[in-house]
């Protein structure tokens, strides 16, 4: 699938889906902005991009914000992972957010799940995240684990026009 957004396209593949040239400029903007940037020492390939949508919002060929969504254990929770922007304070990440958000609704996941680098925790709770827990070290960073609810069927909230009165 391919959304324009602000003459860039958004491409939403799963991984089979992906070309090989696709997949390179998704991994050299991973590598530029967690390993050149950041200077996060990682393994990315960690197998997780086999079972991922990937979100890659484009201009041109070039990967200018990213992340990739998978299936947690529990089947109905959704994690995001490898969340980047190669051009800040422009709303690309937050594009790509949303579009991944309403993805989550379309395939029925009531949890929407990541871990986010805890400078960057206020722009998800713009977008409905919370966080959850204490602040943890991961890829030698702080980071602090946020969920969404999403798809939540409230049976304990009901209202009638007689309760209203």
């Amino acid at each position: 699938m391919e959304k324009e957004y602000m003459s860039l396209c958004l491409h939403v593949r799963r991984f089979s889906e992906l070309s090989a040239s696709e997949v390179y400029e998704i991994l050299k903007a991973r590598f530029s902005v967690f390993v050149t940037e950041q200077h996060i020492h990682y393994l990315d390939e960690d197998d997780i991009d086999y079972v991922s949508t990937h979100f890659a919002l484009r201009r041109g060929d070039t990967v200018i914000a990213y992340a990739r969504l998978f299936e947690d254990t529990d089947k109905d929770i959704l994690i995001v992972g490898r969340m980047l922007t190669t051009e800040r304070g422009k709303g690309y990440g937050k594009y790509v957010m949303e579009q991944i958000i309403e993805e989550a609704k379309s395939r029925g996941a009531r949890l929407l799940r990541l871990h986010a680098q805890a400078q960057v925790a206020e722009f998800y709770e713009h977008l409905g995240f919370h966080t959850v827990g204490d602040i943890f070290i991961e890829a030698e960073l702080p980071h602090i684990l946020m969920e969404l609810a999403i798809n939540v069927q409230r049976d304990d909230v009901q209202c009638t026009k007689e309760m209203k009165k």
